[in-house]
């Protein structure tokens, strides 16, 4: 991507950005925006329907900087500071990217991640949204994530097509509980595949899971191993790698 865009207003911040930290150095800006396409409002609107929709999404995103402490960065430096400066130039995705990832960076609210939410809905980006409302349920309900590895496709309980990346599937899950009979206790629980669109049959990746309820998953940690139920036949094996609850829980 193209280096960082000017300083806007003479290099001094706008009113709406005060809260925000230093700005970024060029190559960091560069790897971000190397994630983002700019924005292109849809042909057919009336002109007055896309005004109102710039005003909605720019001004979404200038409430959401107001969220990131001034001291809060990522990777080489990228700062509240700079989506600011995306956002004077109107490079929304790049913002709402750089917003995105600031937010992984500390511990963000649900109004921080709402309003993320509904910009990326603004702006039609199906996957940023449902991210943004994965992490608002993960700072309410916690966090859980894991190595997931799957069966092949043509083993007992392997599937077929690719475990959708966003969300989408709700499999059963063993995580050591068994019923009064002695069978094994069951779970439901949502899977994010992290760093791809999807997983494929026979695949290993990282995952966060969203259980239907978190109560019981507390006690697990690090290291443990669960697994994964489409049908009785194991699914998947999945190590656990980060468990963190609100309240202090880890």
């Amino acid at each position: 991507m193209p280096g960082r865009v000017g300083a806007v207003d003479g290099g001094q911040r706008p009113s709406w950005c005060m809260s925000a930290g230093a700005g970024a150095s060029l190559v960091a800006l560069g790897r971000l925006r190397d994630h983002a396409k700019l924005m292109t409002l849809p042909e057919g609107n009336s002109h007055r329907g896309m005004e109102d929709r710039v005003v909605d999404v720019r001004g979404l995103l200038r409430e959401a900087t107001c969220f990131v402490p001034a001291a809060v960065a990522v990777d080489g430096g990228v700062t509240a500071t700079d989506a600011c400066e995306y956002l004077e130039h109107d490079e929304w995705e790049v913002a709402l990217h750089i917003l995105v990832e600031l937010g992984d960076a500390y511990p963000a609210s649900t109004s921080f991640w709402d309003v993320l939410a509904q910009a990326a809905r603004q702006m039609r980006l199906e996957r940023t949204e449902a991210w943004c409302h994965w992490r608002c349920w993960e700072v309410v309900h916690g966090v859980i994530r894991a190595d997931l590895q799957l069966v092949p496709s043509a083993d007992p309980g392997g599937r077929r097509t690719p475990v959708p990346g966003a969300g989408v599937l709700r499999p059963l899950w063993h995580i050591g509980d068994v019923t009064a009979a002695g069978d094994p206790d069951m779970y439901v629980a949502r899977i994010w595949v992290e760093d791809a669109s999807e997983l494929a049959p026979g695949a290993r990746g990282s995952v966060r899971l969203a259980p239907l309820s978190s109560e019981r998953w507390r006690r697990l940690a690090p290291g443990d191993v669960i697994t994964m139920h489409e049908r009785r036949p194991v699914a998947g094996t999945a190590t656990i790698t980060q468990v963190t609850f609100p309240g202090g829980v880890s």
